[in-house]
């Protein structure tokens, strides 16, 4: 078992040398590397401005919802006997108009 470790690990330093007199690192042009270093920049400033309104959104909803629900909370306390006598006097129509179909 350590003999094929080893003639592996032989094997692929072979390779490795080999690779390397073949192939030769090249060193991109500064302009190609400035070029990509702006779009990338460009590309992460509208994600995070993306991201920033889409909490701005949320939390702007969130205010409004909150604003409703504390307006339809304080109507509903403040205009219940209102809303009684409303129900009443709808009861008392039909009341009303029960009867005087069947006289």
């Amino acid at each position: 078992m350590q003999e094929k470790q080893r003639n592996l690990n032989e094997d692929l330093k072979k390779i490795e040398t080999k690779l390397e007199a073949v192939l030769q690192p090249i060193s991109p042009r500064p302009a190609f590397v400035l070029s990509l270093r702006q779009r990338l920049d460009e590309e992460i400033a509208q994600r995070q401005k993306k991201a920033k309104v889409k909490k701005g959104l949320l939390v702007a909803g969130g205010i409004i919802g909150g604003v409703l629900m504390v307006v339809a909370l304080i109507r509903s306390l403040t205009s219940w006997d209102e809303f009684t006598h409303t129900i009443k006097g709808w009861f008392m129509g039909q009341k009303k108009e029960h009867q005087a179909v069947s006289a």
